[in-house]
């Protein structure tokens, strides 16, 4: 008998696999490429067996991250495929991952699969029955323009004695030539990226004391990892980075400035060309000593070669070199390129914005719009930043005081799917023009600068006349460098529109007008008003006896956003006898206050008895302290046999004090009135 025959166990073909975020296409605004996997059977099954993918775990968000499907329709997935009876071909998945341009830690999606056999012979594998998919973020935070300074190697070797001409700073020759090579992976490895590089320097043994005459520096770059490798193999150098008439050296390192920088690509290696020409050789003249290191070639292969009589006009016809690549420690100046700031009109970016999203939003041109982080689980969808007004000064905001006046630049925010009732942080870059010119106009320092959020685009309103009902200024307002630039941030609730920045809360929410009050009869009537309203939630009024010390007593809606004149009016309804204080707390909507003026009421002595009402009585007894008010006095509630059932004392903002009798039974009881050694007592009847 030949061998049983392999059982149809169905498996993933792998049981790891990374993807990684790219475009390689887009649907509506979601960049993304697809991936597809395999799902293997041993054998062809003897009934069509149904597999079911199942999501096992893994950080990454299905919608958001990745869309999984086996029909090869994305708008439809499927999750299920079949294996025909007969069949031990492969089943495919498609995969589709999003570049949804968060940046965020490294995800992974776990699958795994049920089988149903339909009464045939397939059945769950033994082998790789769990698929582990990596997915690789493309995105980073940006970065300005910086200069990055790095050195390549270590100060290992002397390269030559003070007698020799080996070493490349030899002020001893009448001239020389020298060429080197920097390897990319050593660049890349010290944390450069493509960049500028704008000079560099040698350590040197200072010994002799004459200077170089006619210093050049040539750069360019190679594919070869080593430029003597048996063999001695020219480079070409084709610019000329540096040109100086005169150098003289010190003790330590020595910096050689380029007047025309070079530019690298990032995955060259770099060649260095270092020459002089002086006029006369100086043969008792000690040379100065360069150190250097080995990249870790053989002893056929170098990465520096020299020849210490021709100059900087002649060619190599031959040349000496240092073995096991042993070459200069050379520490490099480069500038490294990074996002800059947008300030073209019109430009924009659109991109998704999903729950709890964060992403920059970059232009066609790869320069910084805005940065914008939803704090809640609401799908904005695709959202549009466009720069929608552009200069380097100010405008007329919703005055004409130049104190007041918003930056040129301003933002429009447009999601798909917005919502008045979102929550978000959004970022704004400006250029240090921008920010000057806003501190040069406004005469206000950047750190008094905020984001205001107006109903519509800022570029469509007539400049000085923007309604205040239009206006909401952002909170925990962060502002931050750039490289040169800034950055402000602001949280906002409600949905986004036209953004732009201005003095922090430059508006108070209320402009006061008047606050006044006069006695009518045993009450105080207040009147205010107010000249302009801006995020006012409402009005408390407060008393007190000092002037100093104050009790809430009463609150007053806001009437609304307006620009124009609001009166408000609160009764205090029988105050203490004597002088009371009265002041208006406004509060913002954000939990911010700010107080009127206080002013001071007198309220003459009552001259009649203390009594109570209404009696007989039902839920509350009201007390009129009387000729007592305003005095140290206290009450106690007596039964019908006397004893205290309850006590208390004067207010300190009313001449009536309410005291409840609902849990009372029904019947007769007593109050007991005392001050300064007078005792009144007042019958009254719980119903």
């Amino acid at each position: 008998m030949g061998p049983a025959p392999c059982a149809p166990k169905i498996n993933f073909e792998f049981s790891t696999a990374t993807v990684a975020e790219a475009n390689a296409g887009l649907v509506d605004c979601r960049p993304y490429r697809d991936y597809t996997f395999n799902m293997t059977i041993g054998n062809s099954p003897s009934q069509a067996a149904l597999v079911t993918l199942t999501n096992s775990g893994g950080t990454a968000t299905n919608g958001q991250d990745y869309i999984l499907t086996n029909n090869g329709n994305f708008t439809t997935p499927s999750l299920s495929l079949q294996f025909p009876a007969g069949s031990s071909a492969n089943r495919q998945i498609q995969l589709r991952v999003f570049d949804e341009a968060y940046i965020e830690a490294e995800e992974n999606l776990i699958l795994g699969f049920t089988v149903n056999s339909n009464g045939g012979n397939a059945l769950k594998g033994d082998a790789k029955t769990v698929l582990l998919i990596g997915f690789t973020d493309n995105d980073k935070e940006p970065l300005p323009v910086f200069t990055k300074i790095e050195t390549i190697g270590t100060l290992q070797y002397t390269l030559g004695s003070s007698a020799d001409g080996s070493n490349p700073l030899n002020n001893k020759l009448q001239k020389k030539k020298n060429v080197w090579n920097l390897k990319a992976s050593e660049l890349i490895a010290m944390g450069f990226s493509a960049g500028s590089i704008k000079s560099i320097a040698l350590y040197l043994q200072k010994n002799g004391g004459r200077a170089f005459s006619n210093l050049q520096i040539q750069m360019g770059t190679t594919t070869r990892t080593n430029i003597v490798d048996g063999g001695l193999f020219g480079v070409t150098t084709n610019v000329l980075a540096a040109n100086l008439a005169t150098f003289s050296t010190v003790d330590g390192w020595n910096t050689i400035p380029f007047s025309t920088p070079f530019n690298w690509n990032g995955t060259s290696n770099v060649v260095i060309q270092l020459c002089c020409d002086n006029s006369i050789a100086a043969a008792s003249e000690p040379s100065d000593i360069t150190y250097g290191y080995t990249d870790g070639g053989s002893s056929t292969q170098g990465n520096m070669y020299f020849n210490n009589t021709i100059g900087c006009s002649e060619n190599f016809t031959s040349a000496s070199y240092f073995q096991n690549g042993v070459k200069p420690t050379t520490r490099l100046n480069m500038d490294i390129p990074g996002a800059i700031t947008e300030s073209t009109l019109n430009a924009s970016n659109t991109g998704y914005l999903g729950p709890n999203g964060e992403m920059y939003f970059y232009s066609s041109t790869g320069n910084l719009l805005g940065k914008i982080k939803n704090l809640t689980a609401w799908d904005y969808g695709c959202t549009q930043v466009r720069i929608d007004r552009t200069g380097n000064a100010t405008k007329a905001f919703y005055n004409n005081n130049a104190a007041e006046y918003v930056f040129d630049k301003t933002i429009v925010v447009t999601p798909a799917n917005n919502n008045p009732n979102g929550q978000y942080e959004i970022t704004l870059f400006y250029k240090k023009t921008e920010v000057d010119g806003f501190k040069t106009a406004t005469g206000n320092l950047w750190g008094t600068a905020g984001i205001v959020k107006t109903t519509n685009a800022i570029s469509s309103y007539t400049p000085g006349s923007v309604p205040l009902g239009d206006l909401a200024y952002g909170t925990n307002v962060t502002r931050s460098a750039y490289g040169e630039d800034s950055t402000i941030r602001a949280t906002f609730n409600g949905g986004f529109s036209g953004f732009g920045v201005i003095r922090n809360n430059n508006l108070l929410p209320v402009t006061w007008l008047e606050f006044t009050g006069k006695m009518d009869a045993d009450n105080a009537s207040l009147s205010w008003s107010t000249a302009a309203e801006i995020n006012n939630s409402h009005f408390e009024v407060e008393t007190g006896r000092s002037g100093n010390d104050f009790t809430p007593i009463g609150r007053v809606e806001s009437q609304g956003a307006t620009n124009g004149n609001r009166n408000y009016a609160f009764t205090h309804y029988k105050p203490l006898p004597g002088l009371n204080f009265y002041r208006i707390r406004q509060m913002d909507i954000d939990g911010k206050s700010s107080f009127s003026s206080v002013i001071g009421l007198k309220k003459e002595l009552s001259q009649k008895a203390p009594g109570v009402y209404p009696n007989p009585a039902t839920n509350a007894l009201s007390l009129d302290w009387g000729s007592f008010a305003g005095k140290a006095a206290r009450w106690e509630l007596l039964s019908a046999d006397m004893k205290i059932l309850s006590k208390g004392s004067t207010s300190q903002s009313s001449s009536v004090e309410r005291i409840p009798v609902q849990k009372l039974s029904n019947g007769v009881y007593f109050l007991r009135l005392v001050c300064e050694g007078e005792v009144r007592t007042v019958r009254f009847l719980k119903q």
